[in-house]
C-alpha cells in the first residue's frame, strides 16, 4: 500500500494492489513524501483475507518529489495566453475519435463530434460502491469518502455531468427529428460541420479539481467539488494530462485566493465601520 503525508501529517493511502509492486507517481503527488508497507495477505482464510498472522513491514519513503521544470513552464504559458487546447477520448462516445477540450480564461469549452454518436453504454447505469478497507494503523487515515471518490471517479457505470447532459441533448435532437420526418424520408439531410459540434462549457470554480487515475497513465475526472464528476476523459498523452491537471488547479487555487481576499476585504471593511460606529 502507498500513501503521502497530508499538511496535519497523517498518512493518506493513495494506492493499493495485491498484483503488482509497481506505482506510477502522478503530477499532483509531487511536493509530497511517498510511503510504502506491504501487508502479508492470509490466502487461506476466505472470510478475512486481510488478516494474517504476520507483521507489515516499516514504511519506506522516498521524496517529497519534484515536478518535471518542463511541464510546469508548458502550463505557465497556457495561464499566460489564457487559452488552451487539449485533444481528449471519450471511450462512451468512441476509443479512437478525439473530442477538444479548450481552457479559455477561466472557462472549459467540451467539443463533441456528434457524428460519433452511436451506441452508449451508460443509460442503465447504475453507482458502484468500493467496499472499505480497515484502518491499519492510527497515523493513517481514515477518509472513506475520499476512497470512495477516487474509486467511483473512473467507474464506467457512473455517468459523468456532460456525458448526461450530451445524451439528453441527443435524444431530444432524434425526437425532434423523427416528429418532423416526412414518411417518405429515407435518410437525413447533411448537415454541416457547424452542426456537427455540440458544446457544453463549465466556470472553473475555487471547488475544481482533475483527479488522475493510478490505473490509467492517460485518463482524469474533473469534480466540482460537490460530489459530482464533470468529464471522465483521456488526453493523448500523460504530459498533456499532467499540464491539464496543472492548469485547471492553479485556476481554481486564483479564484480561491481572490475569494479569501474580497471575503478579507469585507470583513475589515465591517470592522471599520463598526469602530466609526462606536466613535459616534
Amino acid at each position: 500500500r502507498w500513501y503521502h503525508s497530508a499538511e496535519n501529517g497523517e498518512l493518506v493511502e493513495i494506492f493499493s494492489s495485491n498484483s503488482s509492486l509497481k506505482f506510477q507517481p502522478t503530477v499532483q503527488d509531487a511536493l509530497h513524501k511517498i510511503y510504502c508497507q506491504w501487508f502479508p495477505r492470509n490466502e487461506t482464510d476466505d472470510d478475512d483475507e486481510d488478516w494474517s498472522p504476520m507483521l507489515p513491514s516499516k514504511l519506506a519513503e522516498i521524496g517529497p518529489l519534484k515536478r518535471n521544470p518542463a511541464l510546469v513552464q508548458d502550463a505557465q504559458s497556457i495561464l499566460d495566453e489564457g487559452k488552451g487546447t487539449f485533444d481528449v477520448i471519450m471511450p462512451h462516445i468512441s476509443n479512437t475519435e478525439k473530442q477538444r477540450l479548450v481552457i479559455e480564461g477561466v472557462k472549459i469549452h467540451i467539443y463533441i463530434d456528434t457524428k460519433h454518436y452511436h451506441d452508449h453504454k451508460l443509460q442503465n447505469a447504475k453507482p458502484k460502491r468500493r467496499s472499505q478497507s480497515p484502518q491499519l494503523s492510527s497515523q493513517i487515515s481514515s477518509d472513506d469518502s475520499h476512497r470512495r471518490s477516487a474509486a467511483e471517479d473512473f467507474d464506467d457505470s457512473i455517468m459523468d455531468v456532460t456525458m448526461t447532459r450530451f445524451l439528453y441533448s441527443m435524444q431530444e435532437i432524434d425526437e425532434n427529428k423523427q416528429e418532423a420526418a416526412q414518411p417518405d424520408d429515407t435518410h437525413d439531410n447533411a448537415a454541416g460541420d457547424d452542426d456537427n459540434i455540440w458544446m457544453q462549457t463549465y466556470k472553473i470554480k475555487p471547488e475544481y479539481k482533475v483527479v488522475l487515475s493510478r490505473q490509467n497513465a492517460l485518463q482524469f475526472a474533473i469534480e466540482n467539488g460537490r460530489g459530482s464528476v464533470m468529464l471522465r476523459a483521456q488526453c493523448r498523452s500523460t504530459r498533456e494530462r499532467d499540464i491539464l491537471a496543472i492548469v485547471v488547479q492553479a485556476l481554481a487555487q486564483a479564484k480561491l485566493k481572490r475569494k479569501q481576499q474580497k471575503k478579507k476585504q469585507q470583513q475589515q471593511q465591517q470592522q471599520q465601520q463598526q469602530q466609526q460606529h462606536r466613535r459616534f
